[in-house]
């Protein structure tokens, strides 16, 4: 036929989709995989996790439609399966020898594991045919059961459904005539059918088990189904130990097409359950493994607004071990070469004739650098132009992508290859005479792939296709190169979906190659398109795109949106978040003082000014640079423009740039609703879209113009002065502001360290400053090293701070506990700092004030201070006052610490700092009270607050108090009753607690408050004896006991002598059970300890856990077993006696007539046994009641 099927013939034995549940031990799916590099590396990875010691036995595989994931576990199933036929034994060696090229001692693991390892029970999830409802557990058993089933192995799960199964097999039995007639009955009368259930119950259907549970109670009179559960877990020991004596190494569970299975049942899935599952598979004592498959990231099938699933995978996903399919260009383009060889001698004939044209098709390609990166040029020739023809080398790469962009099982870039549909390469082979060079192009792909794309709903693509199909149908049929004009727009559509311009973008030199066209065809049919508005080409970007001319007119909506905004500075937000420009930098400042210091850049309007200065001066902004947005001339507002540190600058037309701020607002409004926006017209979203970026880049660079000193159209204002000759040049605009803020902060300490010397620290360098402070506030003296390695990141801070500042001297000899004025004279500014931050303290010694104001000193000129060292500053200045001065948080005292210090920075305006000197008095009161606690007391918290520690001490004495000794009116006194009191109350204000709260309460004197809570604490102490001694009183009272005497012989006499003959009979229950205990209690306990039984006995509680009002009831329990006990008369003949718990106990009934609702009770209990008939005998009925009566005796 001379067509080109005469020089290719694609591989007919190749199959394009392969499943797992269908392919698992065919032979063909190994013979004919393709070994590439990369797969082989997954391949290596997953076969090596499994047969190796790996600690995680999860796992999840990426790969997208077309990646050949499905087949590379096919193989991998098939090779730790070994289930292959005998005679088909031959094709794992073959598969090996292919995998030498690549990987030799994978190959060599392979053939060792073939012959010398038992094989793994694969177990394919079934993902398919499931009703609805059903749990992921029983996907789990359903699929276990068929692959036991197919190695021929007979097992039995113990669950609900099997339960199930085996009840209805018993009642169907000839023997059971009774419950077969009966159970079909019902089966009749419901409409169903046993052998249709069974199936139904064996698939783990959700239906057909409540269905079985209405029969089951029907069938059983009213009972509930409730078989004996095992788990998931204990299913699975049972079933790895089933499989290991039949010659098994383990289980592994490959769960293909997991992302269809959550598309299908993600509302109903459980994600708790695959966690068991993992969990179940990396910490068993089992060798079994999970395998998860899926095309897309698992979080990506979630709902965004579910945040708890999402919450919920993102505690799972890490226990799940990635890998990923993404085979680059050279892997996929060898596939295609595998599939269509080419036949010899034509193939080479053909060739030769047309060697021109494949040189053609190399230099075109050559031109775009595509693959050169990856393979020389003489393996892209042989390779690739010559390999992948008749695919031009851009439209193998197209097909590449796109197979992996929009490819499904049906179609897919190996359905292309291998198939004969219409657009496919056979169909191309088949249609195309070898008398003309023709070469298949993008068009062709795109008419094979259109399917696909008219079924999309939503998404990108569909909006890609939405604007080919606009663009379509704007063609008149009736014009020039029509074919052409459609396979341009064709070829455009796939490179947008490929999405990937950095390799392949719409410009006329890729439609030429891609359409195999001449170029003046092509510029005339584009230049045709682009004059209807069909296309458009972006000069910005260098390519086309789709005019997107939608059905509503955008400029009017933008417009309309913008009249609607509201007459706030809203536009002013946008610029100072998304388009600030960088700080203007003093460098000659910061060369100086060794930190950086900036001018913060900030957007604002004229009525904004005021606020932006106390915004400055909150902030402790080095300096501001305010690009002023106005509709007045300079001249005219020049008084407006004055604050220390505030450059201005102004230009002439910069409301212009406001006007399209409002745009871009608008567009972005727009767009945050595009989902209304597209139900008028989806392609309105992508001309927003355009709009937006438009709107972004005239912003940007109009902002980028206003920054730069050297612009003519700039004017800089200061203090209300224009600045004609200063500002010119980015040097001259930093000299200006080196200038500046030198006048303003001329009193900063030089920190020469720039890790330190900032507002805001690392973390690791916060840590640093953490174990410095608490080494400054807390270590017996200060050195030049304060005990930190020399060279380490914590000594590196401190000199740089205190060391090199002078403010903590160099030396050799024994550093001196505290500092002195001598000790910090060598450094001016340092010197000065620190009597700021002493004068500060000594105010605080005779009045509490807030630390914002010394922190706003130190922040603001003529120090300007940085956060990141602040900390130590003040830890040295507070550190002689370290035990008695206190820092309170709106009423609430604070330790003082590292964090503590840091807090004070972040909120300095909530924070005030006291000093307090104690007198002698006040001192001996609170070193009584720490030696009384001292036990409990917290040596490091005592540090940081004295007083603190002392009441958390006092807290955890009284949390050791019993309840009783917390509760108790009667067996304590006021003063103890007040004491518990204060310790019950929150508190927030350590000394007002002890040196006012406690001293109004408990003594009018410090020294006679320390005895007094030692005495309260004595009497806490006490309780406990004094409520056993109240008990003992009681008990010696109900039963006439000699008080003087042991409490229990007395008892165990009275109960030998009188009571012991009474215990067979039923009294009230308490008092069965006192005379229980009595028969069974040792005689050798003591009274403390027969008291303790007694009281939980009769109250339920111990005795620390009574209340005042337990004794009471106790003392009536008491008496009612002396009454019950004295008053009893003997049984009468008649009497029913009942065994209970293998003692006998005589029920005296009433001969009283039975009350309205006794009478109903017994006709209910007769009709209930009078239902049984026949199905119990008269003594199994008796049997039942005597059971009930048990209950209640």
């Amino acid at each position: 036929m001379n067509n080109y099927r005469d020089i290719i013939v694609p591989r007919t034995n190749f199959k394009y989709s392969v499943n797992l549940q269908h392919d698992l031990f065919e032979a063909e799916r190994l013979s004919q995989y393709i070994p590439l590099e990369h797969s082989i590396s997954v391949l290596s990875d997953l076969f090596y996790s499994v047969i190796g010691d790996k600690p995680v036995n999860s796992r999840i595989l990426y790969g997208s439609y077309g990646t050949g994931k499905s087949h590379l576990i096919t193989v991998l199933a098939s090779i730790l399966g070994k289930g292959l036929p005998e005679a088909d034994y031959n094709s794992y060696y073959v598969f090996c020898k292919a995998v030498e090229a690549i990987d030799n001692q994978l190959a060599k693991k392979i053939r060792d594991f073939i012959i010398n390892s038992p094989p793994y029970l694969i177990v394919p999830v079934l993902s398919y045919g499931l009703g609805p409802g059903i749990e992921f557990e029983h996907i789990i058993y359903r699929s276990l059961i068929r692959a036991l089933h197919r190695e021929h192995l007979k097992f039995t799960f113990q669950d609900a459904f099997h339960e199930a199964k085996a009840i209805i097999a018993h009642w169907m039995t000839p023997e059971n005539e009774d419950a077969r007639k009966r159970f079909q009955g019902i089966l009749d009368k419901q409409g169903l059918f046993a052998e249709q259930l069974m199936i139904e119950l064996s698939n783990y259907d959700v239906l057909a088990m409540s269905r079985f549970e209405s029969l089951f109670s029907e069938m059983t009179f009213g009972m509930s189904f409730q078989p004996p559960m095992r788990d998931l877990s204990q299913n699975l020991d049972e079933t790895n130990l089933f499989i290991i004596e039949n010659g098994y190494r383990g289980i592994v569970f490959i769960f293909d097409e997991f992302g269809r299975y959550l598309e299908d049942y993600m509302e109903s899935f459980k994600i708790k359950s695959l966690q068991d599952l993992a969990e179940y598979c990396d910490h068993r004592p089992f060798d079994n493994h999970l395998l998860l498959i899926s095309h897309q990231d698992i979080s990506l099938y979630i709902r965004p607004s579910d945040l708890h699933k999402i919450d919920e995978w993102k505690k799972v996903e890490g226990r799940f071990e990635p890998a990923s399919m993404v085979p680059d260009k050279e892997q996929l383009l060898k596939i295609i070469q595998y599939v269509i060889p080419k036949q010899e001698p034509r193939w080479s004939s053909f060739q030769k004739k047309h060697q021109l044209d494949f040189k053609r098709l190399a230099q075109e390609t050559a031109t775009l650098d595509v693959f050169s990166p990856l393979i020389s040029e003489e393996e892209f020739y042989s390779g690739i132009v010559l390999g992948a023809f008749p695919l031009n080398p851009m439209v193998a790469f197209i097909l590449e992508r796109l197979s992996k962009t929009i490819a499904q099982n049906e179609r897919s870039i190996f359905t292309f290859l291998a198939s004969n549909d219409p657009y496919s390469l056979g169909n191309f082979l088949d249609s195309h005479s070898l008398k003309k060079f023709t070469e298949l192009t993008a068009d062709w792909i795109y008419n094979y792939f259109a399917p696909i794309l008219e079924n999309q709903q939503r998404g990108f693509i569909y909006a890609e296709y939405l604007q080919y199909r606009s663009a379509l149908n704007k063609l008149n049929r009736a014009e020039t190169n029509l074919e052409l004009k459609r396979s341009i727009l064709k070829a455009m559509v796939l490179i947008n979906i490929v999405n990937d311009y950095e390799n392949i973008k719409p410009t006329p030199e890729i439609f030429k190659i891609i359409l195999s066209e001449g170029h003046e065809n092509i510029e005339r049919a584009l230049a045709d398109l682009e004059q209807a508005k069909i296309i458009i080409y972006m000069r910005h970007y260098g390519y086309y795109r789709f005019f997107d001319a939608s059905s509503i007119d955008v400029d009017a909506l933008i417009e309309n949106t913008v009249k609607q905004q509201n007459g706030s500075n809203f536009f002013i937000d946008i610029l100072n978040e998304k388009f600030i420009p960088i700080p203007g930098l003093p460098e000659e400042y910061n060369d100086k003082y060794k930190m950086t210091r900036y001018y913060l850049p900030k957007f604002a309007v004229l009525d904004q000014m005021e606020g932006l200065k106390k915004q400055k001066a909150v902030r402790h902004w080095d300096g501001l640079m305010v690009f002023l947005l106005a509709d007045k001339e300079l001249n005219s507002i020049l008084n407006l423009l004055c604050g220390e540190n505030i450059l201005f600058v102004w230009r002439q037309d910069s409301w212009e740039l406001v006007k399209e701020v409002k745009r871009y607002a608008a567009i972005e409004y727009l767009l945050n609703k595009q989902s209304e926006v597209r139900e008028q017209d989806p392609l309105a979203v992508e001309e927003l879209r355009a709009r937006q970026q438009e709107k972004r880049e005239y912003i940007r660079h109009y902002i980028d113009e206003w920054a730069r000193p050297s612009s003519e159209k700039n004017h800089w204002v200061y203090n209300g002065t224009i600045l004609y000759n200063e500002i010119f040049s980015q040097s001259s605009l930093s000299s200006f502001l080196s200038a500046k803020l030198g006048n303003s902060f001329d009193r900063t300490i030089i920190i020469n360290n720039e890790m330190v010397n900032k507002n805001c620290l690392s973390g690791v360098m916060r840590g640093f400053r953490k174990e410095i402070v608490d080494k400054i506030l807390w270590s017996e003296s200060l050195d030049d090293s304060l005990g930190f390695r020399k060279l380490s990141g914590q000594h590196a801070f401190w000199r740089s701070v205190a060391v090199k500042n002078a403010i903590v001297p160099e030396c050799d000899d024994e550093p001196p506990a505290q500092l002195n004025e001598a000790d910090i004279s060598r450094n001016r500014i340092a010197k000065q700092l620190m009597q700021e931050l002493r004068s500060f303290l000594d105010r605080a010694s005779h009045e509490s004030l807030e630390f914002k104001m010394i922190y706003d000193t130190l922040k603001r000129p003529p120090y300007g201070l940085r956060d990141g060292y602040i900390p130590l500053l003040l830890a040295i200045a507070m550190r002689p006052y370290r035990h008695n001065i206190f820092i309170d948080l709106q009423g609430n005292d604070q330790q003082l610490n590292a964090d503590l210090l840091e807090r004070m920075l972040e909120y300095p305006g909530e924070f005030t700092i006291s000093i307090d000197h104690w007198p002698e008095e006040k001192e001996k009161y609170i070193a009584a009270l720490e030696t009384r606690f001292y036990q409990y007391i917290d040596a490091n918290l005592r540090k940081g607050h004295r007083l603190m520690a002392l009441h958390k001490a006092m807290l955890d004495y009284y949390r050791t108090v019993s309840r009783l000794g917390r509760s108790s009116h009667d067996l304590v006194n006021e003063p103890t009753r007040q004491f518990r009191q204060l310790l019950e109350n929150n508190v927030s204000d350590y000394r007002k607690f002890f040196f006012q709260d406690m001293l109004m309460s408990l003594s009018q004197d410090y020294n006679g408050l320390a005895e007094q809570v030692a005495l309260a604490v004595a009497e806490l102490d006490s309780v406990i004896d004094k409520m056993n001694f109240r008990i003992e009183k009681s008990i010696c009272q109900v039963f006439t006991l000699d008080g003087n005497q042991a409490i229990l012989p007395q008892l165990l006499r009275l109960y030998r002598k009188d009571w012991q003959q009474k215990a067979g009979y039923a009294f009230h229950f308490l008092t069965n059970r006192f005379l229980d205990m009595l028969a069974e209690l040792e005689p050798t306990l003591t009274d403390s300890e027969f008291i303790a039984h007694l009281a939980v006995l009769l109250t339920g509680f111990e005795i620390p856990y009574w209340g005042d009002r337990q004794l009471e009831e106790f003392y009536q329990v008491l008496l009612i077993i002396q009454e019950q006990l004295r008053l009893f008369i003997p049984v009468q003949d008649g009497a029913l006696v009942i065994d209970r718990n293998g003692q006998k106990k005589a029920l005296q009934l009433s001969d009283q007539p039975l009350t309205q609702n006794q009478e109903v009770l017994k006709r209910m209990l007769q009709k209930s046994l009078d239902d049984f008939a026949q199905s119990l005998s008269y003594e199994q009925k008796q049997q039942v009641i005597v059971e009930v009566l048990r209950k209640y005796i």
